[in-house]
């Protein structure tokens, strides 16, 4: 029984980041249609000091129902399996992913408000593919 509730909470865990930041995007969307707030000023502002904050905040902000939703399901989907594949690497890949495609987006974008979190579904599907093609290899050796 014991062994079975330690599964379950190993599994869990696995689950709780990669679902936790739809959640929260999800609650920043409807929260500022509630309250009519405009978040996209928020967003990264390529070449700009005042765009620098939007390469924290810009993967949270979404403009409308059809780019939150499209973002929803490849992040919740690509984020398990990395997690649930991946524990270890996960939270560093996460963080290098957010980072470093917001910062891209900053440095070569052209200049207007940047937002939504594609830059990191398309993280995560350049580490899926890596991450097979990179483990098929040694498997094939």
């Amino acid at each position: 029984m014991d062994q079975n509730i330690n599964q379950t909470r190993k599994y869990t865990g696995k689950l709780f980041l990669p679902l936790l930041f739809p959640l929260i995007i999800w609650f920043i969307y409807f929260g500022s249609e509630f309250l009519q707030l405009s978040l996209s000023s928020y967003g990264v502002y390529p070449r700009h000091f005042s765009g620098i904050l939007g390469i924290i905040t810009s993967p949270l902000i979404h403009g409308d129902f059809s780019h939150l939703f499209s973002n929803t399901i490849p992040l919740a989907i690509l984020g398990t399996g990395i997690f649930y594949f991946y524990p270890n690497a996960a939270v560093k890949a996460l963080g290098i992913i957010y980072l470093l495609s917001n910062t891209l987006v900053w440095l070569f974008a052209r200049e207007v408000f940047h937002i939504g979190a594609s830059g990191i579904v398309y993280g995560f599907v350049f580490l899926s593919f890596f991450s097979a093609g990179f483990f098929e290899e040694i498997i094939n050796r």
